[in-house]
């Protein structure tokens, strides 16, 4: 609106900034931009960012405008006037401001022009715009300012009147002037002048003015329009008859008159005549002659375009009509400008002329100044609504569109928001200046390609159709939504969420309402009730609702703020599509973090290299990603070592706690990266387990999301064990006679001790050796207890107290062992008697017997290839020690021999010759040594007969004459008439023999005739073991177990054989005749031997075995208690801190301190028979760590390589846990401690579970019952893994990152080469087979394992053992089984099982088994077995079996039946899942040449889906010594073949031509007599070319159904060869398949020599290779040497294994040696190398070198020293170099002053290859001493303890401490101290602890037995 500027008190100047967007566009066209105006373009583009997974607008460089001031204006006017003297009237005049800003004007009129003609001017502002000046309206001087706004306009009436003197003809002109300025700022004034307003001067005339009048009615605004005509001329004004040509009629008739006309303006419509002045309202309608009209009014007044008034007469001067008619302007047209000029006529000479009116310009403004509306096609009715498939309309309500009196068209464009379609359709006005427009219908359809402009709007459900219209300026818009609804959509993507659930929640929470979303993400929830709402989203798992995303910046979605992320919603009823639901993208595992190390355990002064896998798996980008690391304490980052993705990374930041932070800048879509780097483990580190963790975050792209990883963790196990700066100590020591009773072993005459048991805490035994000297290492730093056994001791002997640690009591003496020392702790015996002389002496010629050259314990591995490292059982039997010597025990071995007279007498004629006692015979014709029925033991023997001397003999064995070449001695005593003779090796037949004794007389004739029946035995078949059924476990007992040799019909054979000897807890005393083969190897000669088995320490069954190429027996021995043995060690301990601070020394970090400094702890072993006959053994510890391994062992591949000594060393009482406790009555006992989990009947094969682990077991046995229960509590999980033996030691790789320490089990298993079933298998032993982890990860043994065995079967080596991963969830395990004697015929038992983890985890397993065996008879028993299993899953197999076993003197029936589910799969089975099997085996002798052998087999594999049975059964007979037959039949059924029965005759022969005894030839053919089967012939043949060379080969060829040959499916050729003693050999090559398409060679070698009776050299070659391309070509060497001093005081010990293979090659060399350089000084050496290079990866180089020397003098013993270097390497993709050293040792001084002190340096070197390599070393030291002194007789102790470790990086640590101790009373001792420690990282400050207190130690030993027996009521 139009202001004075008089009335502008303030005004500023607008400034916005906006952009550019196309919705702007309308309001820019309209009006040019504001001045002041700030427009900024920036151009975007929106794309798909694939990296960061997300939706992306980029933006160019942002292009600003200030829009300038552009003041501007436009005068306007159409005033042309024709008036008369006299005459008053108007020009009209608009002012508009076109420019951009606001402006005030002055107008002024410029009448120079009117020439006088006009007079009284008046300018008024018509401020209403009616063209009316009316009253108040302000008359504008020419210094008024009028302000318009941008785009106003301002009207102005020019009031004048036309001068009486004017002439006709004349003409006035008038202009008006305008000047305006900017109101904004100074600036140049803009002029503007209207166009000429004109008043022509005529004699006659009419003035014709029109105003309005506007009122407000119901259906909109009402117009009055009134037209003042006046003629102010001088004369009348005629009428006319036409206008312009047209003829004027009324009512149809043609009229003269005088006529005004206006037309009905744009938009209104007529309504009615309100005054006409006595002139005749006139209506012109629709399509009529322009000026022809009607009087009356029509019926539809929109017909009516105008309106006249009509005076059929003259117009008389000075008469004035105010004419009046009113129009309807509908309030649904909406804002509309209606403009109108009235016209009257005059007539003149040339013809009619126009006069018009000024112009009435109305503006209305509404609120909706246009409208635009969806309707539906059929019932016009409006619409928000539209479907797919039907049509929509428009109706379009706007006078801006009516822009004719006509029926205008629009055009209207539909777009569609999803499928972006467009159509443009038109819009008719439904009648002439209605300003109603209706659209054409517009079809809806759902289309695969949208084509614009086709006439169809392509839509998808819960689209929205946008239509819209301008006109004039004005924009009319409208939606429809087709099949309403919204979309659920991804937020950071834009893509629809399919599947998710779309809930309505009222305002109480409840749902109402549920949908599901299609596959655009669409849902439609349908009508509601009025009410409160709210929207929850249930999307899949990879989304979250509601978004935390605030704007959807281009995807095109009906985002509410509130609503569209769960906000409450009000909603008036009806369809509900109120918004679009965007969700997030959740990930249960956004980002991932993984984190391992090189290794998983370390030492301190070592590195650890890192790697951490950080994973991004969200499909968007991590924007800032970090990782933060928190190493653990003690470790530093090697400065330069940090890669990220192989490339150099800058080093983290390091925040105020010491966590690392690694920017990772931003990770993309799904991307990894690999972080190393190195941390230097520095000696304040603590020991166990240290975790380092580590955690990934950042944002995520699109959403701006804080997402975090899990939080990875990992740890590596700080352990300096074995190393040179472990925790553990070691005690050296001797027992020894004190001869002069000072303490001190100073002279050769106080000889050592031999055969000593020394017992410790924790159940740890030594037996000292034959100097007298024991060492123990690997010992915690704490307190210990070493206590002598009396009953070891020499007669007479005691210990003496010699030191304050006795505590008043010889024998047993507390040792303070601190972190990393050696102590020498010596025992003085105080005799020197010549019983304990003698008894002494003794001792050392026995040990000296045994010849024990080396040390069954040289730590590293036993020197001595025959003697094994009995180190670790596995078992729960522990090791016992085997040499101690008990007083008035049998010497070892020694056995019975109660019928030794009477073997005597037996053999002693078979020891004479005949002529030595042809004498002593009579003449009587017979046989010498030989009675009928006898049965001997060799098929070759000789016969010696008798008979008178005047005959000759003849001997005949079975119808065959003996030759007179087979007498070996003939004798002949003539004076007695007697003759002997021997005949020499004569051959007999298996079984029954005819001997006949002729005698024939100097005529021929026969006087005599002798004839008798022996038998003799077959070849060997089977083994016997003969051993006592129960034995005394009594460690250094030998027990003899006699092995003889039997045929088939259990005759003993006086055959030899190699056989193999096995125990499972039980040690074979035996020299192990082939040290690289699984087991003892031994040789039986004459069919019988006898070995000494050395029993456990432990009780209960054993089961011992023998093996050999004929066959095998086993026997079980069970062990009982040793009732006679009572030990009781321990010690309790307390200690208090005095300053009231706790424990302030750190047991974990390396001090010169015990691990105890306040506390109470204590440590018991006790072993003995309480309550009559049952023996107790307990162990317990307070401070046991946790981590101990199971079944522990002693490791001789750490601490110190050497001791100088021999001693022994066991152990008992294993137990991982605090406790172990074992009651032992018979055979019965209760035992809590490291056990195994496995069968105690051999009738369990469905439910053979087992396991080792820490836990509860009890076992009871007693009158045919035994019942078994386990329990245990355990994190750990089984696992196995089998590898190929390729012919070599080792190094075979093993995974043992999380493994149980002492939980393995390794076996050797020979399989099947074509089944691949195991056929045997060969358990091993810890140290005793083969060593862990001396290589880290890695097996070696002790001897190669070859690829096959002897027949080509492969050999493969299994690893079973348990594994514990770190947060793993613990579960119980537990079980029970129960055997049952039900009578001397009848057992049965029952299994349970049960490994009670969470459901779905691996370790979860239940097991159930029972079974029922019945002993038929002495030759026939029956087993049944049932089991059912469950597995992780809950999913439950049923299994059973039956099997009959008959054993008779020549027959052999084994039948076994199973069925097992397909879910059926338990640990320990042996049989498979989803299987039914039937077996039996059947051999029978019939008769001594014949035997029937029956196998069959059927089996039914349901998982396969495959059913077969199949049996052979044959006949053989030998018919003599060359010749064999074979005759039978075989069958075959395949249940799922079309053709499925076949039967084959089987023939056989074996020759062994007598001409040709290396010979042996075999046929055998099988030829299809029934079905299509192909027949086979085979032939076998094998040749003895020379003895030891034995040439073989098989051919078999396929046959039809008439016989003949038609190919060729085996051939096998070889040699077998034994080139000299020791030395064998094996070439085979063998083609199979129907074509002979799979072909192999194996070649092997193996030769032993002992090349002197020092030195011996092994060899072993083999090489596989398969020439049909299919598998890998193996080729193995070993090479082994073992070289001994003659007095046994050096040893040298070489291997080197090297391979040969497709993908590379290995190699590994072992070189060991150990050297008695004099008898107070040894040393030790071992080096293994192993090399590496198969594969496509770097090569794998591990070298491992231990040196030891120990000085341990013998006469002088006040000085020991121990020294060791190591150099360990590991060398692949990096370098890890190691070198170590170490020197401890200890000096008596005198009897009361003891030094000793230790220097130990590591320095290792980590490094890497290539341009981003590191290469990083540290060095560290240790320095470490102390004194013990000893005052007042022992009764005072004093200690001081110093210690400094530091390294080359600024790590140190400084300690010391000082104690002083007072014994109160025997076996108590009370000790007052201080410790101190000072610890300093680079870049930290320093840290102290120290720590003042106050400890009593109490021993415990044997002393205690009466107390304890008293206290048990013994």
């Amino acid at each position: 609106m139009p202001r004075f500027a008089t009335h502008i008190h303030a005004f500023c100047a607008l400034g916005l900034t906006v952009a550019l967007f196309p919705a702007f566009t309308a309001d820019l066209n309209a009006a040019p931009a504001p001045a002041g105006m700030s427009i900024v373009n920036v151009a975007e583009a929106r794309y798909y960012n694939a990296d960061l997974g997300i939706f992306e607008t980029v933006y160019s460089n942002q292009v600003s405008a200030l829009v300038a001031e552009v003041p501007a204006m436009e005068v306007v006017s159409n005033s042309y006037l024709r008036l008369s003297r006299g005459a008053r009237d108007q020009h009209h005049f608009e002012v508009r401001n076109t420019g951009n800003v606001e402006i005030a004007f002055a107008a002024e009129l410029d009448t120079g022009n009117e020439a006088g003609l006009l007079q009284n001017p008046l300018l008024i502002w018509d401020m209403n715009g009616n063209g009316v000046a009316d009253a108040g309206e302000p008359a504008l001087s020419a210094t008024d300012e009028l302000v318009l706004d941008q785009g106003e306009s301002a009207f102005l009436i020019y009031s004048f009147d036309v001068t009486a003197f004017a002439d006709p003809a004349e003409t006035a002109t008038t202009f008006l002037m305008t000047t305006a300025r900017s109101t904004s700022a100074a600036a140049t004034p803009i002029d503007a002048i209207s166009p000429a307003a004109l008043v022509d001067i005529v004699v006659g005339g009419l003035e014709l003015q029109k105003s309005v009048v506007r009122r407000t009615v119901a259906d909109g605004d009402e117009l009055s329009f009134t037209l003042n005509l006046r003629n102010n001329s001088e004369f009348d004004i005629v009428t006319y008859d036409e206008i312009d040509g047209d003829t004027l009629r009324i009512d149809g008739a043609a009229v003269s008159g005088i006529l005004v006309r206006d037309a009905i303006p744009l938009n209104t419509s007529f309504v009615a005549f309100e005054a006409d002045a006595g002139l005749t309202p006139l209506y012109h309608l629709r399509g009529a002659p322009t000026q022809e009209y009607v009087t009356v009014e029509p019926t539809e007044l929109a017909d009516i375009d105008a309106v006249a008034f009509y005076l059929d007469r003259d117009y008389a001067v000075g008469r004035s009509s105010d004419l009046t008619f009113s129009v309807l302007l509908p309030e649904a047209l909406g804002t509309v400008s209606i403009s109108n000029i009235a016209d009257t006529y005059l007539e003149e000479v040339a013809g009619t002329a126009t006069l018009n009116s000024n112009e009435i310009v109305l503006r209305r403004e509404a609120d909706d100044a246009i409208s635009l509306d969806f309707t539906d096609p059929t019932t016009g009715a409006f619409t928000s609504y539209g479907e797919l498939g039907a049509d929509t309309s428009l109706q379009l309500i706007s006078g801006a569109c009516n822009i004719s009196n006509g029926i205008d068209t629009v055009d209207v464009t539909v777009v569609s928001r999803i499928t972006g379609d467009s159509e443009v359709i038109i819009a008719r006005e439904t009648g002439a200046n209605t300003g109603i427009f209706n659209t054409t219908d517009l079809p809806l359809a759902q289309m695969d390609t949208p084509v614009s402009g086709d006439g169809v709007l392509a839509s998808v459900n819960g689209d929205t159709l946008s239509a819209s219209i301008q006109c004039d300026g004005q924009v009319a818009e409208d939606a429809l939504l087709v099949n309403p609804g919204n979309f659920v959509f991804n937020s950071v993507t834009n893509a629809p969420i399919t599947d998710a659930t779309v809930q309505i929640l009222d305002a109480s929470g409840t749902v109402v309402q549920t949908v599901e979303t299609d596959s655009e993400g669409f849902f439609a929830p349908g009508s509601l009730v009025a009410g409160n709402y709210s929207y929850e989203v249930v999307p899949s798992a990879t989304f979250t609702f509601p978004s935390v995303r605030p704007t959807f910046v281009g995807m095109d979605r009906n985002v509410a703020t509130s609503i569209s992320f769960g906000g409450v919603f009000s909603h008036s009823g009806g369809l509900v599509h109120r918004a679009d639901l965007p969700v997030d993208p959740f990930y249960g595992v956004p980002l991932s973090l993984e984190k391992t190390a090189d290794t998983t355990r370390v030492r301190a002064g070592e590195f650890v290299t890192y790697t951490v896998t950080a994973t991004n798996n969200m499909d968007q980008a991590l924007i800032g990603a970090e990782i933060l690391d928190r190493p653990p304490f003690g470790t530093e980052l090697v400065s330069g070592t940090v890669r990220l993705d192989g490339q150099v990374l800058a080093d983290p930041t390091v925040d105020a706690s010491g966590d690392l932070r690694f920017d990772l800048d931003t990770m993309t879509v799904a991307e990894s990266n690999v972080l190393t780097y190195v941390l230097r483990f520095t000696a304040l580190a603590g020991t166990g387990r240290n975790y380092n963790t580590a955690i990934l975050d950042g944002n995520q792209a699109g959403t701006g999301t804080y997402r975090a990883s899990n939080t990875a963790t990992n740890y590596v196990n700080l352990d300096n064990t074995g190393g040179v700066f472990a925790d553990e100590g070691t005690i050296l020591g001797a027992v020894f006679l004190d001869c002069n009773e000072n303490g001190l072993r100073d002279g050769p005459e106080e000889l050592g001790v031999p055969g000593v048991k020394l017992a410790t805490q924790t159940g740890l035994f030594v037996v000292t050796d034959a100097d007298g000297q024991f060492s123990l290492f690997g010992l915690s730093p704490v307190s210990h207890v070493l206590s002598i056994l009396p009953d070891t001791l020499p007669i007479d002997a005691e210990v003496r107290v010699t030191r304050a640690a006795d505590m008043l009591r010889g024998g047993t003496r507390m040792v303070a062992l601190t972190n990393g020392e050696v102590r020498t702790e010596n025992f003085a015996l105080d005799s020197c008697a010549p019983t304990a002389v003698e008894d002494v002496n003794a001792r050392i010629a026995a040990f000296a017997e045994r010849a024990q050259t080396a040390s069954q314990f040289l730590s590293d591995l036993p020197m001595d290839a025959s003697t094994g490292d009995r180190r670790s059982i596995r078992t729960e039997s522990g090791s016992g020690t085997t040499t101690q010597i008990l007083r008035g025990a049998p010497q070892a071995g020694a056995t019975p021999a109660a019928d030794l007279a009477e073997v005597a007498i037996e053999t002693a004629q078979e020891r004479q010759t005949l002529e030595s006692i042809i004498k002593t015979l009579d003449p009587e014709a017979g046989f010498m040594g030989l009675e009928d029925g006898d049965t001997v033991l060799r098929r070759t023997t000789n016969i010696r007969v008798k008979g008178p001397a005047d005959l000759t003999l003849y001997l005949s064995i079975n119808d065959t004459a003996a030759s007179s070449a087979s007498i070996g001695e003939l004798t002949t005593w003539e004076r007695g008439n007697i003759q002997a003779i021997e005949f020499i090796a004569m051959d007999l037949q298996a079984g029954e023999n005819s001997i006949v004794l002729t005698g024939i007389g100097p005529f021929g004739n026969e006087r005599m005739r002798e004839e008798i029946t022996i038998f003799a035995p077959g070849d060997p078949e089977r083994l016997d073991i003969v051993a006592p059924a129960e034995a005394a476990a009594i460690p250094g007992n030998r027990i003899p177990v006699v092995v003889r040799i039997l045929d088939g019909a259990g005759t003993p054979v006086e055959a030899s054989a190699t056989v193999t000897l096995r125990a499972q807890a039980g040690l074979w005393d035996v020299t192990d005749i082939r040290p690289n083969q699984p087991g003892v190897q031994a040789y039986i000669d004459n069919g019988e031997a006898t070995f000494d088995l050395i029993p456990p320490q432990n009780t209960g069954p054993e089961v011992i075995s023998v093996e050999s190429s004929f066959g095998g027996a086993e026997t079980e021995i069970v062990f009982t208690p040793n009732l006679d043995e009572r030990i009781l060690v321990g010690i309790i301990e307390g200690a208090v801190a005095l300053n009231g601070r706790g424990d302030l020394i750190e047991e974990s970090r390396i001090s010169p301190f015990e691990e105890t400094a306040t506390g109470l702890r204590g440590e018991v072993y006790l072993k003995g028979r309480i309550r009559g006959d049952a023996l107790l053994t307990l162990s317990y510890s307070s401070d046991r760590d946790t981590e101990d391994r199971l079944f522990r062992d002693i490791r001789g591949d750490e601490y110190y390589p050497v001791y100088g000594d021999n001693s022994e060393r066991g152990f008992d009482a294993q137990s991982s846990s605090s406790l172990f406790v074992k009651i032992e009555k018979g055979d019965s006992y209760v035992l809590y401690g490291d056990i195994a989990i496995e069968a105690e009947s051999d009738a369990f094969e469905l439910g053979g579970y087992s396991r080792v682990t820490t836990g509860g077991k009890a076992h009871w046995q007693e009158d045919g019952v035994s019942i078994t229960i386990f329990a245990a509590r355990t994190t750990s999980t089984q696992r196995v893994v089998e590898v190929a033996a390729r012919g070599v030691s080792g190094p075979y790789d093993v995974d043992l990152g999380t493994y149980v320490e002492g939980s393995e089990r390794v076996d050797i298993l020979v399989r099947d080469e074509d089944t691949g079933e195991i056929i045997t298998e060969y358990a091993q032993r810890r140290g005793n087979d083969y060593v862990l982890d001396f290589f880290r990860d890695a097996l070696i043994f002790n001897t190669p394992v070859n690829q096959t065995d002897t027949d080509g079967n492969p050999i493969s080596i299994r690893v079973t053992y348990e594994v514990e991963e770190d947060g793993a969830e613990a579960y119980w395990l537990y079980g029970g089984e129960v055997n049952v004697e039900l009578s001397e015929t009848t057992t049965i038992g029952a299994r349970v099982v049960h490994a009670d983890a969470d459901s779905g985890m691996a370790e979860r397993e239940r097991i159930y088994a029972a079974y029922i065996r019945r002993e038929l008879s002495e030759e026939n028993s029956l087993l049944f077995e049932i089991a059912q299993a469950e597995d992780s899953d809950g999913n439950t197999g049923n299994a059973a079996r039956i099997e009959f076993v008959h054993e008779g003197d020549a027959t052999r029936l084994e039948i076994e039946a199973s069925t097992t589910g397909t879910d059926f799969n338990p640990t320990g089975s042996s049989t498979r899942a989803g299987a039914d099997e039937v077996r039996v085996d059947f051999t029978g002798q019939m008769g001594a040449d014949a035997d029937l052998r029956l196998s069959a087999r059927y089996i039914a594999d349901h998982v396969a889906s495959t059913e077969l049975a199949e049996a052979d059964l044959v006949y053989t007979r030998r018919l003599n010594e060359q010749l064999t037959s074979r005759i039978g039949v075989g069958v075959q059924h395949d249940f799922e073949a079309s053709d499925p029965t076949s039967m084959q005759l089987l023939l056989g022969v074996d020759v062994r031509p007598q001409d040709h005894p290396g010979l042996a030839l075999g046929i055998d053919l099988e030829q299809t007599i029934i079905g299509d089967e192909s027949g086979e012939l085979s032939f076998d043949v094998s040749y003895e070319v020379r003895p030891g060379w034995t040439a073989l080969g098989q051919v078999d060829f396929g046959l039809d159904r008439e016989g003949e040959v038609d190919k060729i499916t085996r051939l096998q050729m070889g040699m077998e060869y034994q080139m000299a003693d020791g030395v064998r050999g094996r070439t085979e090559f063998s083609a199979n398949g129907d074509n002979l398409d799979s072909s192999n060679l194996v070649q092997g070698m193996r030769g032993d020599w002992d090349l002197t009776e020092q030195w011996s050299l092994g060899v072993s070659l083999e090489h596989t290779e398969p020439l049909d391309g299919n598998g890998s070509r193996l080729t193995s060497l070993a090479l082994g040497t073992t070289w001994e001093a003659p007095e046994g005081e050096w040893i040298v010990e070489a291997d080197l294994d090297q391979t040969f293979e497709e993908e590379g090659s290995t190699f590994y060399t072992n070189l060991g040696t150990a050297y008695q350089i004099n008898d107070d000084l040894t040393f030790l050496g071992r080096s293994r190398l192993a090399l590496d290079k198969r594969g496509d990866g770097p090569d794998h180089l591990r070298h491992r070198a231990r040196i030891g020397l120990a000085y341990r003098p013998v006469e002088d013993a006040r000085l020991d020293m121990l020294a060791w270097y190591e150099h360990q390497l590991d060398q692949s993709d990096t370098r890890s170099d190691t070198h170590m050293w170490s020197i401890a040792g200890t000096y008596e001084v005198d009897q009361d002053l003891r030094l000793n002190g230790k220097y130990a340096g590591q320095l290792t070197n980590l490094s890497t290859e290539g341009a981003n390599g590191i290469d990083t070393d540290v060095l560290t030291q240790l320095v470490q001493g102390g004194l013990t002194w000893d005052f007042d007789n022992n009764r005072w102790e004093a200690g001081l303890n110093l210690m400094q470790i530091w390294d080359n990086q600024g790590a140190r640590t400084n300690a010391a401490g000082i104690q002083l101790s007072y014994v109160m009373s025997e076996g108590t001792m009370l000790s007052f101290g201080y410790n101190h420690s000072m610890g300093e990282l680079p870049d930290s400050s320093p840290f102290y602890q120290d720590g003042l207190y106050l400890r009593l130690r109490i021993v415990l030993d044997h002393s205690l037995w009466d107390r304890l027996d008293s206290f048990l009521g013994e």
